[in-house]
């Protein structure tokens, strides 16, 4: 699938920035600065599925998912 396709006239040029460390995981009151090192850049699939992992700012594992998908469909 493809944005361009599913969503016609839409711009297909866009990426989503997370959180390494989510918010939900910061204790009541606390505040942060935020630097560039603290955000990843994902497309929306991404940003979606290292949500499911146990660390959500683990981007190798990530990665391994992800070759290990190429290589099973491949």
């Amino acid at each position: 699938m493809t944005f361009k396709e599913r969503y016609p006239g839409l711009d297909d040029d866009f990426i989503e920035c997370h959180h390494k460390i989510p918010y939900s995981r910061l204790k009541e009151h606390e505040e942060r600065s935020m630097k560039p090192s603290d955000f990843l850049i994902l497309c929306p699939n991404c940003h979606a599925m290292i949500h499911r992992l146990p660390d959500p700012g683990d981007l190798d594992t990530l990665r391994e998912i992800l070759k290990e998908g190429k290589n099973r469909n491949s």
